[in-house]
């Protein structure tokens, strides 16, 4: 992945996901959404837009006295850009270690071990065709 997509916080992220699951919402609309997850006040918020503008990863648009925010990044850039990191941090980039280690200490549905599964044979064939 490039070193173009921004880290960003915790506390950045959570406002974003705001925005990547509406775009257009107002700063005040995202304060809202918030404020029972967060207890954040509105000019924590501001702070927390103007660094995701900045990063780019959130782009402001003005709409009379207010702004509404859209993604400058695409979530699932954000996402593969957060996962390498984490994979490169704590697992040296191994991916084998890193899945037997949620798969062994996590609680998963059969649901969910169906498409592990499936995930895994779909990556097998690839790798026979090679």
């Amino acid at each position: 992945m490039s070193s173009e997509i921004p880290s960003i916080s915790d506390s950045e992220w959570l406002v974003a996901s705001e925005v990547w699951a509406e775009e257009g919402l107002t700063a005040a609309d995202i304060a809202d959404r918030l404020a029972s997850r967060t207890h954040w006040k509105q000019k924590t918020i501001n702070t927390f837009l103007a660094r995701l503008v900045a990063k780019g990863v959130l782009a402001a648009r003005p709409d009379g006295r207010a702004f509404r925010y859209h993604a400058g990044i695409p979530k699932e850039q954000c996402v593969r850009q957060e996962s390498e990191s984490f994979l490169k941090r704590v697992f040296g980039g191994a991916v084998a270690p890193m899945l037997a280690h949620f798969c062994e200490t996590q609680d998963l549905s059969p649901e969910e071990i169906d498409t592990l599964r499936d995930i895994l044979k779909r990556k097998g064939r690839r790798s026979d065709a090679k």
